[in-house]
């Protein structure tokens, strides 16, 4: 696109030459093929080992706060990553952080699920 960044640039990437809108389309495409591609039954179906289930259900649980924290932390904590990479970074994070959430709230339901069946 010939593109050149002014001299008060320190860091020129690949994000250097996108802005704000088609970096939130980016997350958007690449958060909706993962959700597309990734076979969450499948994950969540192997996250389930059903040795104890009540110990399973809350690391699932734990592990889902310790994540939220992470991610709140982060989000307060950003700024400057969220505006080198004109808002991708964050939005891959948040994203990928809300994939992983969905896959520990399967887990949980189906553990629960099979405890409701003994």
């Amino acid at each position: 696109m010939g593109v050149q960044p002014t001299k008060r640039t320190k860091l020129t990437s690949l994000c250097t030459k996108l802005c704000e809108d088609e970096c939130s389309e980016l997350v958007s495409d690449v958060m909706f093929l993962a959700a597309k591609f990734t076979p969450q039954k499948k994950v969540v179906q192997e996250m389930c080992d059903n040795k104890d289930i009540h110990d399973s259900i809350s690391k699932a649980e734990a592990c889902r706060k310790t994540l939220e924290t992470l991610l709140a932390t982060l989000r307060r904590n950003w700024e400057t990553c969220g505006l080198a990479t004109h808002g991708l970074r964050p939005g891959l994070i948040g994203g990928t952080f809300e994939f992983i959430d969905s896959c520990l709230k399967e887990k949980i339901k189906a553990l629960k699920s099979s405890m409701a069946d003994m």
